[in-house]
């Protein structure tokens, strides 16, 4: 699958809600790439995650994941990962694919004409089941193990 292929996937309205999509800044190889993570998220409620402006360390959180790297065009699960949302519109996805690594700089205070914004926001993403995606026929992902019973079921 493509990343464009995806992209027109998660903008479909059937599966709207079920997942939410998030970009990935990690410092390693998985940096290019994009996050589906459960929509309902326990531990900041609603499904949403955010970061105060002046609070550069509250958009942190680990959950698991479905990645997409678009620089290798595969596809990759992780069980639990530390990830910082840099984009807010789905619409700019292709700008974000073309021009990967814009400057950004998260002690800016008013960081709103930067290709990336330090701020960070959820994206509603759209993938209703992961396993079906990617054509899983094995076993489940295994328990992730924190003192919550979310988790475990996902």
């Amino acid at each position: 699958m493509s990343f464009l292929e995806l992209l027109r996937f998660i903008k479909d309205p059937t599966t709207y809600g079920v997942w939410r999509v998030v970009f990935c800044e990690l410092g390693r190889p998985e940096r290019h790439s994009i996050a589906l993570v459960p929509a309902e998220n326990p531990y900041r409620g609603a499904g949403k995650l955010y970061q105060l402006a002046d609070d550069p360390g509250s958009g942190t959180v680990y959950a698991p994941g479905l990645f997409y790297d678009f620089k290798q065009d595969s596809i990759f699960l992780r069980s639990v990962y530390q990830f910082s949302v840099l984009k807010s519109d789905l619409e700019r996805f292709e700008e974000f694919a073309e021009n990967p690594d814009p400057p950004h700089n998260t002690e800016i205070e008013d960081d709103s004409q930067m290709p990336v914004r330090s701020s960070i926001e959820w994206v509603d993403g759209v993938l209703a089941n992961a396993k079906e995606f990617l054509g899983l026929t094995g076993p489940p992902m295994p328990p992730i193990v924190v003192e919550n019973e979310w988790w475990a079921s996902f």
